[in-house]
């Protein structure tokens, strides 16, 4: 199913027509420690300009700062067009079964169903990831293209980053965001007493090498 409008992209440009779009994006997906989160975003093109006046943009462009408090607006003014997929850890690895993708498509495909219950015209907009065929329309960077996608990602990168303070609180150390740079973490998490399947992606090749 393509999209019948016009793209409203980041720039301002505006739809030539209104229609609902549900946008979906992920987080935590390349990140050794914490789960996943996905989240879902329905707005009419109509409500860009609202979307535009809050800040929303692409959330690779905006500070932690900015993101927490961007996320924390969209949540507290529509609290009922966001769906929230939040896998802690503990939960991610009870259901990866050797693929993230069947996963993924999965939790964008509970978001589009989710917020199509309460607009059933909209057309999901999926943030496009290698196997992805969840949705209505996957397109690359689309974050940078659908602004519902773009609300959708401050929410799912904020409650991501939530979620690894939550951990760090929880174990005592800062856990390092990524795959790169996180030995020392996964140091301190082996020599801890701490079960790492609460706080690490098993499967991960590096998680792998600490725990196998």
């Amino acid at each position: 199913m393509r999209l019948r409008l016009e793209q409203t992209t980041l720039e301002g440009s505006q739809p030539r027509q209104s229609e609902w779009i549900v946008g979906s994006d992920e987080s935590l997906k390349g990140d050794s420690f914490g789960g996943i989160v996905v989240a879902g975003a329905l707005f009419n093109t109509n409500e860009y300009t609202i979307l535009e006046s809050m800040g929303v943009v692409d959330s690779k462009d905006l500070t932690k700062k900015k993101l927490l408090e961007i996320k924390k607006l969209l949540i507290e003014r529509f609290p009922d067009r966001f769906y929230i997929e939040n896998l802690d850890p503990k939960e991610y690895n009870e259901h990866h079964k050797g693929n993230m993708t069947p996963l993924l498509n999965k939790l964008h495909d509970n978001c589009g169903e989710a917020l199509k219950a309460i607009e059933p015209t909209a057309t999901h907009v999926v943030d496009k990831y290698p196997g992805c065929i969840a949705g209505d329309v996957a397109e690359t960077k689309a974050e940078s293209k659908y602004l519902p996608v773009a609300a959708a990602s401050i929410v799912a990168s904020a409650i991501g980053k939530e979620q690894l303070e939550q951990l760090s609180e929880n174990i005592g150390f800062k856990i390092q965001p990524g795959s790169n740079n996180v030995s020392d973490s996964l140091t301190k998490l082996k020599e801890s007493s701490f079960l790492p399947n609460y706080y690490v992606k098993l499967h991960f090749k590096n998680v792998k090498k600490f725990f196998n």
